[in-house]
């Protein structure tokens, strides 16, 4: 293993655990928030008033930074994956903080999970694609993102409990696979010969957009239902959505040098999704959480 891949590794999961963090202690004042406040900017400036909340965002911000500097050292196909553990943090760090178990079924996800990661990054070997794409390689990617967030977006008066959480999380998770990608062109340009340049790249603008758009629809999730309820799709969709950007938009690619590779390449990225659903599915994350302490001014609105 190379240093930059060691330490890809280890900012890549210092993410998922920051990121995690985040999750529990936001879940926990954003339950509390008006439901007609849901997909609106209105949300954010009401959550922004929670000390809570603030702690919970601190750590978000401290997440995405590591994995900015995670994808300096190693591409997407890396760093995506690892993001999934962010689903397994959550579950331990919620179980810990509302006096909960995790069950022998969680364990044996969870080492499904890392059983398959460890056999994709060793058999697949992932290697960087192009530094940057044409707007055109983007457009199918923008597109997809748009309408999921559409629908999201629409059907946010109608759609109540789980179900809206679910949708929302989708939403959120889609935001932030794209944003992974886009973020991996503005730290590439950072890091080269003329990093002022990154001024001239839409794709600095297109972070700064879905950064704020998918926080939004993050608060929504959590702010929808339980954490089983929204990090299932949450937590799926962005590594996989990121991973496919990767392959198709930045030209990443696997080493498989045979078909039996090709085929314990494949039956590790099953087992991963096998372990990352069965964890989604937690007994350990079905209860309502325990609300966090609210000031007067969310309890009023």
């Amino acid at each position: 293993m190379t240093l930059s891949l060691a330490l890809a590794i280890a900012l890549a999961l210092s993410s998922a655990l920051l990121f995690a963090t985040s999750n529990v202690v936001e879940q926990r004042v954003a339950a509390r928030a008006p439901q007609d406040e849901s997909m609106r900017p209105k949300l954010l400036v009401t959550l922004l008033r929670q000390p809570v909340w603030l702690a919970g965002f601190a750590a978000d911000v401290g997440g995405y930074g590591a994995q900015a500097a995670a994808l300096a050292f190693g591409a997407l196909l890396v760093v995506a994956p690892l993001g999934a553990f962010g689903l397994l943090f959550s579950l331990l760090l919620d179980a810990a903080v509302n006096g909960r178990r995790l069950y022998r079924s969680d364990l044996a996800a969870a080492t499904l999970l890392c059983a398959g990661l460890s056999i994709f990054l060793a058999i697949g070997a992932p290697s960087e694609g192009h530094a940057t794409a044409s707007a055109a390689s983007w457009a199918p990617a923008i597109v997809v993102l748009a309408a999921v967030v559409a629908v999201a977006s629409l059907t946010r008066r109608h759609v109540r409990g789980p179900a809206r959480a679910t949708l929302f999380g989708l939403a959120s998770g889609m935001t932030f696979g794209v944003n992974a990608a886009l973020t991996k062109v503005v730290v590439g340009v950072l890091g080269g010969p003329n990093p002022l340049s990154v001024f001239w790249h839409w794709e600095l603008y297109g972070v700064a957009v879905l950064s704020i758009s998918g926080l939004v629809m993050v608060q929504s999730a959590l702010q929808a239902g339980s954490l089983a309820a929204a990090l299932p799709s949450m937590e799926v969709a962005e590594p996989v959505v990121a991973a496919i950007v990767g392959l198709v938009v930045l030209g990443e690619h696997l080493h498989a040098h045979s078909n039996a590779d090709k085929m314990l390449i494949a039956a590790s990225a099953v087992a991963m999704l096998i372990g990352l659903f069965a964890l989604a599915r937690s007994r350990a994350a079905q209860s309502p959480p325990t609300p966090a302490p609210v000031d007067r001014a969310m309890s009023q609105a």
